[in-house]
């Protein structure tokens, strides 16, 4: 087929041919009903057996996108995937075929402009980082691959119907665990990645095999990392741009209290606890304000405050944390 890798497609073939949805038209489009999938709905193809229907929709769909620039044909198996146990082999086949699908050579150009940058942007520009820098033959790449889809359905569902308690809740959770993992697979903190610009900008020239920023000029071959402003002249480098990201700063004691009594539900107050590592429960204080006040003496006591400022940031980006 056109477009799509011989191999690739066999694989396709043979493992949708294995699932139960295929088995009819009408399964097929009881599928077609999420979301992520809307867009072609009325246009699902019908045929008189299984393995003519798992061809039809491979071509129908493997050269479309949503105005996000996401293969449909990787969307639907993140939605065939998502019925299935993560420990079931069958999942980890489809996340394989995911894996395959999203390489930038499999997937057509967006058909729309990205979005224009808003609070939540960084995150998705940190999950981008992320990918990159594990790399496709990294052995939790499929793991982060289930992170980056939560996070933008979290995100998706945001823009399009405004945040709610439930939505800061479910973001505060994903980026938790995004933070653990990408300390333990990259030693840095999930909110750093995303101050790394990827695109070259310097102030001066710039002959690269990366991408990068400089606040001067440099000469690099293969991958360039720049940890700060200078020139940096290298053969055979790995060099990352990686400004770390400033923490907020509130040494007002009063000001952070009245910001997380005004702005924070009891609830959420306790997915802060989380989000920072504290135990909600041992915390002294009762109600919101004994809470709160305690939780930002014992981050004082603890050197954690940073934490909590961007943790803060993390369930609140429209207030001023700075």
């Amino acid at each position: 087929m056109a477009g799509i890798d011989p191999g690739l497609h066999r694989q396709l073939g043979a493992t949708l041919r294995r699932c139960d949805v295929f088995a009819s038209n009408e399964k097929l489009r009881e599928i077609f009903a999420d979301k992520r999938l809307t867009p072609w709905a009325s246009k699902v193809p019908e045929r008189d057996n299984l393995a003519d229907r798992v061809q039809a929709t491979i071509a129908f769909l493997h050269n479309k996108a949503n105005v996000q620039g996401q293969n449909a044909l990787a969307l639907l198996l993140y939605v065939l995937r998502d019925r299935y146990d993560p420990n079931d082999a069958y999942f980890a086949e489809l996340s394989s075929l995911i894996a395959r699908l999203d390489a930038p050579s499999s997937l057509p150009s967006p058909v729309a402009p990205p979005p224009a940058a808003d609070p939540y942007t960084p995150y998705e520009t940190a999950m981008r980082t992320l990918l990159v820098r594990l790399g496709k033959e990294h052995p939790r790449y499929n793991e982060a691959l289930i992170y980056r889809q939560r996070l933008t359905e979290n995100l998706e569902g945001t823009r399009l119907y405004g945040d709610t308690e439930t939505r800061r809740a479910e973001r505060a959770e994903i980026l938790a665990r995004l933070n653990s993992f990408a300390m333990a697979t990259l030693n840095t903190p999930f909110t750093e990645l995303g101050s790394t610009v990827t695109a070259i900008h310097t102030d001066g020239g710039a002959y690269v095999g990366g991408n990068v920023t400089a606040g001067g000029d440099f000469v690099g071959r293969d991958k360039i990392t720049i940890i700060g402003d200078g020139n940096v002249i290298g053969n055979n480098n790995q060099v990352v741009v990686n400004r770390p990201a400033t923490m907020p700063a509130l040494s007002d004691r009063i000001c952070l209290l009245t910001l997380l009594t005004r702005h924070f539900s009891l609830d959420e107050l306790n997915t802060l606890c989380f989000a920072v590592g504290v135990n909600f429960d041992e915390l002294g204080g009762s109600g919101l304000t004994g809470k709160a006040r305690e939780l930002i003496a014992y981050c004082e006591r603890h050197g954690c405050m940073p934490k909590l400022l961007a943790a803060g940031q993390t369930l609140r980006p429209e207030l001023n944390w700075s």
